[in-house]
């Protein structure tokens, strides 16, 4: 009887895997979170707004982006609002809809520890590759990420119907 996990497909996903816990945990050691002043929790949520053009993004869009349920994308948005860090806006293409926001205040704690995390993300990920292969694996991320992203969208409206 042959066992499944001799499947060499398990090296890649373990790899992705462990190389995505082990760069989090390096980076965790280098950052000393400790000290930081951001919630664990909402800080991918913060990234993820900093990096987007005007600070904001509707909130089913931070949802898809940090693969959470829109039920734990709301806490996690009033858990940050309730701390100032961003602030639920008008939607000026669409006024049923809000845009989730980064204050003043939640740049200024972002901007505090950008620089090193930067350079600790580089450290442990982009700094062993050449130019060449970071685009590569930009690439390649960028692939799976889309993808994922698709599938997950797929079974949410498959279920959203279901239960209609």
């Amino acid at each position: 009887m042959t066992n499944q996990f001799d499947d060499p497909r398990w090296d890649t996903f373990g790899l992705l895997k462990e190389s995505f816990l082990a760069v989090e945990a390096a980076m965790l050691l280098d950052l000393d979170m400790s000290e930081q002043s951001i919630p664990a929790e909402l800080r991918d949520l913060l990234i993820r707004l900093a990096r987007s053009p005007q600070h904001s993004l509707r909130p089913g869009a931070l949802s898809k982006d940090l693969c959470v349920s829109p039920s734990s994308m709301t806490r996690m948005i009033d858990h940050a609002e309730s701390l100032a860090l961003i602030q639920r806006t008008p939607d000026p293409e669409d006024r049923r809809a809000y845009l989730v926001t980064l204050t003043k205040n939640g740049l200024h704690e972002m901007t505090s520890w950008a620089s090193t995390s930067l350079e600790s993300s580089v450290t442990h990920t982009s700094a062993h590759l050449t130019k060449s292969e970071t685009k590569t694996l930009e690439s390649l991320l960028r692939k799976i990420r889309n993808n994922a992203q698709g599938y997950i969208e797929d079974r949410r409206s498959e279920q959203a119907h279901d239960t209609t």
